[in-house]
């Protein structure tokens, strides 16, 4: 039984890796399920076993990514260097990044990630400035997310070249100024 888990962990991971590769050069939409097998050197009927279509690969793929970075802001709750550690993520996981924060991703990606990022930056922003509702929170939090969403995608479109640590303190330092400390 265990070799069998180890089987389909090892194909899906191979699957993964083919489709993560075909993505980097075209969108999900153009992509067969054909495609994805010969890249990854299986059978049309593995693939079926495991998913749908290209795109019940791409959104479990997307899940796993989303799961990672939901792992990394829970574990990095409390800390100083939350940002930080999300951008680590990022830049350890560069090729997901680029898939799914890039020009052939899904680019309401961000709004996936928002339910468990909304709470921590809104937490940051009601200990650190003083608003008067809730609704000056929302506002705050809307304009926060569009802007740190398209640092990241700078960085990531500029290859990362930047490390994570100057990024993250980037980010803290506009933060710092919104909340006027």
């Amino acid at each position: 039984m265990k070799k069998e888990n180890r089987r389909s962990a090892y194909t899906k991971s191979i699957i993964k890796q083919s489709m993560l590769a075909i993505l980097k050069n075209k969108p999900v939409y153009k992509i067969t399920v054909t495609e994805i097998c010969n890249f990854a050197n299986i059978n049309r009927s593995t693939f079926y076993a495991y998913y749908y279509d290209p795109y019940d690969l791409f959104n479990a793929m997307q899940d796993d990514f989303i799961e990672l970075l939901q792992n990394t802001v829970s574990q990095s709750i409390g800390s100083k260097n939350i940002i930080y550690d999300f951008l680590m993520t990022i830049a350890n996981n560069m090729e997901a990044s680029k898939v799914f924060l890039g020009p052939h991703g899904d680019r309401t990606f961000i709004n996936k990630i928002e339910p468990f990022a909304r709470d921590k930056v809104s937490y940051f922003f009601s200990i650190r400035a003083n608003f008067v509702s809730q609704a000056q929170i929302d506002y705050y939090y809307t304009f926060i997310k569009g802007g740190i969403a398209l640092i990241i995608d700078k960085w990531i479109q500029n290859g990362l070249q930047e490390p994570p640590q100057t990024v993250a303190n980037n980010i803290l330092v506009i933060l710092n100024k919104l909340t006027n400390r």
